[in-house]
């Protein structure tokens, strides 16, 4: 599901959010302005990142230079770290 999303200058949407089954990913997409999947974006749209066995995307930022910025938790049992 998507936690949160942003604009990016060119009206590029880009979402992050965690992809839920047997392990939990971080993930995120990026979305033309009018809503197709944008495909440029790392060949298909989307990325995944798993680190453990949970993974929660939790928010996206822009820098000024508009490199991205994701944050998130993951955690396996009682071993906690942001990304």
């Amino acid at each position: 599901y998507i936690t949160t999303a942003t604009i990016q200058p060119n009206d590029s949407i880009l979402t992050v959010g965690t992809l839920f089954g047997k392990i939990e990913k971080l993930s995120i997409a990026r979305f033309t302005a009018n809503g197709a999947i944008d495909t440029t974006f790392n060949g298909s749209g989307r990325n995944h990142l798993s680190v453990g066995t949970h993974t929660y995307g939790e928010s996206i930022a822009l820098q000024s230079d508009n490199k991205i910025i994701v944050c998130g938790l993951a955690f396996e049992t009682q071993s906690n770290f942001l990304i």
